[in-house]
């Protein structure tokens, strides 16, 4: 893929269905009352870890799984995932507690908190297993972002870098784009950048060969580099606070 532009874009959106817009739109104004969500077994709760060996969000609408060796596990909705700044791809490794669904006709597993090996968390469910996703009220609105999947860069670590567009990336999965940047002097920096729908909201687009300059620092828990903020002839998108934490 060499270029994240509108219609790419929307294609990719079509493609992963409408858990996918619910990265654009949030929760569903239902999502905080009278919404019939999975019950499950905290009595059962199990700590399945290793390596994830598939990500799937094609098989529903809502509750993405994961596969973390040979069990499967079912996460939270993409913009959840993506509004906490916690990917999840294959081969990372993880630690997934998880209880059981009280439902018959429901076999997964449902995850409670995830690990990384890094040491970061994201929480996913409360103590009664209520999914934190959901509105209080029924207001509908996204909960304050609290991600503790975020916000773990190396302060020292922050920098400028310019150059061009050598490629963009971006895969099926929980995850977000990478745009690699051919520096000046020939060097290749990758960088991920934040969710797609962010790009398309702004009307942001990054092509191949054009000028571009980012904001960038190193995430400790995950050895990679992340843009705060990006700029293009177009103009300057900030991606995420200064302490890492996402700003979208």
């Amino acid at each position: 893929m060499k270029s994240i532009s509108r219609t790419t874009i929307l294609l990719a959106v079509a493609a992963l269905g409408m858990s996918w817009a619910q990265g654009r739109q949030g929760p569903p104004a239902w999502a905080g009352q009278g919404a019939q969500q999975p019950s499950i077994d905290m009595s059962k709760q199990k700590t399945i870890e290793g390596t994830v060996t598939a990500v799937n969000i094609s098989y529903g609408v809502q509750y993405p799984a994961i596969t973390v060796g040979q069990t499967p596990v079912k996460v939270a909705p993409v913009w959840f995932m993506l509004d906490k700044d916690f990917e999840i791809a294959v081969g990372d490794k993880l630690s997934v507690t998880a209880a059981p669904s009280t439902l018959a006709s429901d076999p997964y597993l449902h995850a409670i908190e995830i690990t990384r090996a890094s040491g970061a968390k994201l929480a996913l469910r409360d103590a009664s297993g209520l999914p934190l996703w959901l509105a209080r009220g029924g207001s509908g609105q996204r909960p304050v972002n609290t991600a503790s999947g975020g916000g773990c860069i190396d302060p020292a670590s922050i920098a400028s870098v310019e150059g061009t567009v050598e490629s963009v990336n971006a895969g099926l999965g929980i995850q977000q784009p990478t745009i690699v940047i051919k520096t000046k002097d020939g060097k290749l920096v990758s960088v991920k950048i934040g969710p797609e729908r962010l790009l398309l909201d702004n009307d942001f687009e990054l092509n191949k060969g054009e000028a571009v300059s980012a904001k960038i620092a190193l995430a400790a828990c995950s050895n990679e580099y992340i843009a705060l903020a990006i700029t293009t002839a177009k103009g300057t998108l900030v991606l995420r606070n200064d302490d890492g934490t996402p700003a979208w």
